[in-house]
């Protein structure tokens, strides 16, 4: 996802710091969060799509203002062995980090969605 979409997903104007960033993160996921749209399955999908959105240009922001600032990832940082040397590998790595991030949260969206259809069907009369 291009930085400059993920800023305007996400609401923040450039030089945001990454403790804003993520409470600018935690306030648009409150607004979109699926449970609130429990009543309406077309707007609970709308906003699993859009959480997903926003999740992804998090994740690109929050990447963005690591690599601005000289900071290691928040995943993956240890004692220094294996780190990168050039801007593209860290690119790489970054793209493989959000992909297997988005995937997780897409397989425990599921299972969690899954889990609650069928607790609801067992508990029918």
């Amino acid at each position: 996802m291009d930085v400059g979409r993920a800023f305007q997903i996400l609401e923040l104007r450039p030089g945001v710091t990454a403790v804003e960033a993520r409470q600018a993160y935690k306030d648009i996921i409150s607004v979109w969060h699926p449970d609130r749209f429990s009543n309406n399955p077309r707007l609970r999908q709308r906003a699993e799509q859009k959480v997903k959105e926003i999740n992804l240009a998090y994740e690109t922001v929050r990447l963005f203002l690591s690599s601005r600032n000289g900071e290691s990832s928040e995943m993956g940082s240890g004692s220094g062995k294996g780190s990168f040397a050039d801007a593209d590998s860290i690119e790489i790595r970054s793209k493989t980090e959000a992909a297997a991030e988005l995937g997780t949260e897409m397989v425990l969206g599921l299972y969690a969605f899954l889990s609650k259809r069928i607790r609801r069907f067992l508990s029918e009369p």
